[in-house]
């Protein structure tokens, strides 16, 4: 009885371990004016001040926050697209992640998702849908924030060869340890804007028009480690490592800034650790009822 007791003293503690491991999975990087420039950027529209981006491969929520300035001639910007990958220049490999599109200009509050498939103007390709009102902007003394919320569930278990064959690889949404960035944002008026097709709920972007525009562009950008100043090395940022620079799928070499190429970033291996702390509890269960047995 004892040892049964202990048995499953040992899988509840595993099951705690595997739970705070679990809650760990989250991945954020963060760009600010001391790092912004390790990035590609340019462009007449506002300034850029911070950017957020933060992960969890357990919910596959996806949260973004951008700041820019609204002191210079353009003022603040009105509309933005962006893609993500998992550490590499998202802007060469089409057809593997979603492109993101945030409107908040001309009585439009949205943001709608498609397949990046090497366009971006005319709307991309598979749709994902849209979400009305899903853009939060703060307006700050000299700036603007613009944030959104948004469940990659459905994104991430798209089919492409299911849906439409011989489109690819398709990588989703998702990031850990490394983030590429490929990020534009732009000004608009009511005739110069971007326009949808659709209903409710599954908006899709037909066509972006924009006065001026300014740009993000990195790869390889890992939460921790600084590389060099050119568009397709990485940025920097808080928490993880980097393979800055390094082609998708590298698993030798060196990247920009001399990190080595490889692996870039995995889940939190939540089963093995949960296993081997039940594992070391039922052994050392075993040991003191066999010590007892022996007295």
């Amino acid at each position: 009885m004892k040892l049964i007791k202990l048995v499953a003293q040992s899988l509840a503690v595993a099951g705690l371990v595997a739970a705070a491991a679990a809650g760990a999975a989250t991945y954020t990087w963060t760009g600010s004016p001391t790092n912004l420039g390790a990035g590609g950027t340019g462009g007449s529209s506002a300034a850029l001040l911070s950017q957020t981006y933060t992960y969890n491969d357990v919910t596959q929520n996806l949260s973004v926050t951008a700041k820019w300035s609204t002191t210079g001639a353009n003022g603040a910007p009105e509309g933005a697209w962006l893609v993500l990958s998992d550490g590499y220049m998202p802007k060469s490999s089409p057809m593997e992640v979603p492109v993101y599109y945030i409107d908040w200009a001309n009585g439009v509050n949205r943001v709608s998702a498609a397949q990046y498939d090497g366009t971006v103007y005319d709307g991309g390709g598979v749709k994902f849908g849209s979400w009305d009102n899903a853009v939060s902007v703060v307006n700050g003394t000299g700036t603007k924030q613009v944030s959104f919320n948004l469940s990659l569930a459905g994104i991430n278990a798209y089919d492409p060869n299911g849906a439409t064959p011989g489109q690819g690889s398709w990588k989703g949404g998702d990031f850990a340890a490394n983030v590429g960035v490929w990020f534009h944002w732009f000004d608009q008026n009511t005739t110069t804007k971007t326009t949808y097709t659709g209903t409710a709920g599954n908006y899709a972007v037909s066509h972006i028009a924009t006065l001026s525009e300014s740009y993000y562009d990195t790869g390889g950008s890992g939460n921790g480690t600084s590389c060099s100043n050119t568009s397709t090395s990485g940025g920097s940022g808080t928490g993880g490592g980097s393979t800055c620079g390094c082609p998708p799928g590298s698993t030798t070499g060196t990247g920009t800034g001399g990190v080595p190429c490889g692996p870039t970033g995995g889940k939190v291996p939540v089963p093995g650790v949960a296993l081997l702390m039940g594992v070391g509890l039922l052994g050392l269960g075993l040991s003191r009822r066999k010590f007892a047995i022996s007295k």
